[in-house]
């Protein structure tokens, strides 16, 4: 990529963002990753003798699993810069039940471009077991899935998490459903009938943070 950049004539400034050390250091490879940011400095000097713009930018985590690694790693950059990725615990969990393929890719991409943690899956026993595991701030749930109803999946969830946040999405009409929905706990403002504008299913995860 960076070759076919200059290749293309770019002549101002180049980001590399590179994050590989920190995946051997994630998996112990300590004398790998320090190898490999090695040669990143010895490249990115290489780059400056030949009088190109380029900044190399490894992020290495706070919490890096070895400290003596961790200075190692560092002294072979000019400059570091440490990022809290333990802060991705703040970030909203989302579990989208859809049982259709198309959507799920669509959801995954939209809402993650939108900084949310999302898990989708394609059915009601799926959905169970990672609310079991794991939890979530928010669950959206196709009342199509194949295996579970929703009508029968809304209180099983919600019989080991009593104040799930949940929102349906359906093609029925909410009128022709609301009344079975209510049975459940689930009110006309938690209901998007399909098709609908993927920002409004994003308005309504906002609106618990």
């Amino acid at each position: 990529m960076l070759c076919d950049r200059i290749a293309q004539g770019k002549t101002d400034k180049i980001t590399v963002f590179a994050d590989a050390a920190c995946c051997l250091s994630d998996n112990k490879k300590y004398l790998e990753s320090e190898v490999l940011e090695r040669w990143w400095q010895l490249t990115h000097d290489e780059w400056e003798r030949n009088g190109q713009h380029i900044t190399v930018i490894c992020p290495h985590p706070v919490n890096f699993d070895n400290e003596v690694a961790k200075h190692k790693v560092a002294q072979r950059h000019d400059a570091t810069i440490e990022f809290d990725f333990d802060a991705r615990k703040n970030i909203m969990q989302v579990l989208i039940a859809e049982p259709e393929l198309d959507l799920r890719i669509l959801y995954s991409e939209y809402f993650r471009y939108l900084g949310l943690d999302i898990t989708v899956v394609d059915n009601g026993r799926k959905c169970l077991s990672l609310i079991r595991e794991k939890g979530f701030d928010f669950v959206i749930l196709d009342t199509h899935l194949q295996d579970i109803p929703a009508m029968q999946l809304i209180p099983q969830i919600r019989s080991f998490v009593p104040n799930q946040r949940i929102m349906l999405t359906t093609t029925h009409s909410p009128d022709q459903i609301i009344i079975a929905l209510e049975s459940v706990g689930i009110g006309k403002e938690n209901i998007l009938s399909k098709p609908f504008e993927l920002s409004r299913l994003f308005e309504a995860v906002q609106k618990i943070t």
